[in-house]
């Protein structure tokens, strides 16, 4: 399944919802204010409860999935950007789970940086969608840092394990490349929005997707595509 993302509320119908669902639910099974709608976008295969490992579009047959050679799985991990490394069990595990959102697996293949789901970088870019509007001042970095750990996305505390290594340490990866995903002004923090398609805003809601799929996310709102 392709995905195209706009801002969080763009696409949404008069339900806030995109495709024909027929009705809006978010993760407490209540309809969605429209502060929860501007933090996520609500998606096909919407379910308040569904579990991370449930098949979804893009995923593949067991069945079918069994009669391929290691080489073959390996060859379709690799399309999928999933780790091509481990037993025969294992790959078809990876090739089970819906497919990446389409923006991570180009950006991968283009071999653009892209934050793990978990990780402090997901849980940063997650926290800067869900706690920042484009177009106003960004965060600062304790509250950046704060926020980030809320949001359950980082495998690791984003204040470190004592040693010299925080949570902040790959804010560097961020800012860098063509463009950056995020931007940096007087010390505030935002997401990029330009170009669209590949700007950081684009790329944090796929990772948020992902980290509702992982059951990692706790900004009670189900994404899922």
């Amino acid at each position: 399944t392709n995905i195209q993302f706009e801002h969080p509320t763009d696409s949404l119908d008069r339900n806030g919802i995109t495709g024909d669902n027929d009705a809006d639910v978010s993760a407490n099974g209540n309809v969605p204010n429209e502060e929860e709608k501007e933090c996520c976008t609500v998606a096909m295969d919407i379910s308040p409860n569904r579990p991370a490992h449930v098949r979804a579009a893009g995923s593949d047959d067991a069945e079918e999935l069994n009669k391929l050679s290691i080489a073959d799985l390996k060859k379709k991990c690799k399309d999928r950007d999933e780790k091509q490394s481990g037993t025969k069990k294992e790959l078809i595990a990876r090739l089970l789970k819906p497919r990446k959102p389409e923006i991570l697996i180009t950006r991968s293949r283009r071999k653009q940086y892209v934050p793990k789901v978990p990780s402090c970088n997901a849980a940063l870019m997650v926290a800067l969608l869900l706690n920042h509007k484009p177009g106003i001042d960004g965060l600062s970095k304790e509250k950046l840092m704060m926020l980030a750990e809320e949001t359950g996305v980082s495998k690791d505390p984003m204040g470190g394990n004592g040693g010299w290594y925080d949570g902040w340490a790959g804010m560097k990866d961020l800012l860098k490349g063509d463009p950056p995903l995020v931007f940096v002004d007087k010390r505030k923090y935002s997401l990029t929005t330009q170009p669209p398609g590949s700007a950081g805003i684009d790329i944090a809601k796929a990772l948020h997707v992902l980290a509702h799929r992982e059951e990692l996310c706790k900004c009670g709102n189900y994404v899922g595509i």
